[in-house]
């Protein structure tokens, strides 16, 4: 589960920015620009009932819609395309 956290530590160089992400009960997920999963935090982990390695480097569609293609209406993707949020 270590190689999980290696992209949010650099975000601020401190696991205690990972542990917050983790407890905060709303889904909280790190997407790759191609949208492949990086991280997933524990409500989504209980949710889904699954281990972070099922889930990290599937596409996000693919593990939360069951889906094949990119949704239509993607914050992913917009946020790219504009750069804003």
């Amino acid at each position: 589960m270590e190689n999980q956290f290696i992209g949010l530590n650099s975000l601020n160089g401190s696991l205690d920015f990972v542990q917050i992400l983790d407890n905060v009960t709303d889904f909280v997920y790190y997407v790759s620009p191609d949208n492949k999963i990086i991280w997933v935090n524990k409500a989504i982990r209980d949710t889904y009932k699954v281990e972070p390695e099922t889930m990290v480097g599937r596409y996000c569609y693919e593990a939360f819609h069951a889906e094949d293609y990119n949704c239509p209406q993607c914050p992913v993707n917009k946020i790219l395309e504009t750069g804003k949020p």
